[in-house]
């Protein structure tokens, strides 16, 4: 029964480490809020006295935080070998998602911003 507990643990923290991956884009991030949300259950397990090895019980947290991680860092290797691959289509990686505007919409309002500014300035002695 333990057996299946610490398996299913290990499985909801791969598949959470993903999703958070998506909306955190970091994975120490990602490990560190694992660490800190089993840190958190594990203490509370110990004041009940359900667990009753501390040591140990932050050591499995430290593994399961590591494992985050590894799943974190592989995921994100692959979206960014889908992006290099594939192109913007899968267009994943940090480099590319921070690239929310096309440029030629950027130097239209920059065009747009240069003639408001040279008809509003007046000249001196006018």
């Amino acid at each position: 029964m333990n057996f299946l507990i610490f398996f299913a643990i290990f499985i909801a923290t791969i598949l959470l480490s993903i999703v958070l991956e998506r909306l955190l884009n970091l994975p120490i991030l990602v490990a560190i809020v694992f660490f800190s949300v089993y840190l958190i259950i594990i203490t509370a397990l110990f004041a009940l006295g359900i667990i009753t090895d501390f040591p140990i019980a932050i050591l499995i947290v430290a593994i399961y935080a590591i494992i985050a991680f590894i799943t974190v860092a592989i995921i994100r290797f692959l979206r960014c070998i889908c992006a290099r691959y594939f192109g913007d289509c899968c267009s994943q990686c940090q480099s590319n998602e921070n690239n929310d505007l096309s440029p030629e919409f950027t130097q239209s309002i920059g065009t747009t911003l240069n003639n408001r500014n040279s008809t509003n300035i007046k000249q001196p002695g006018t």
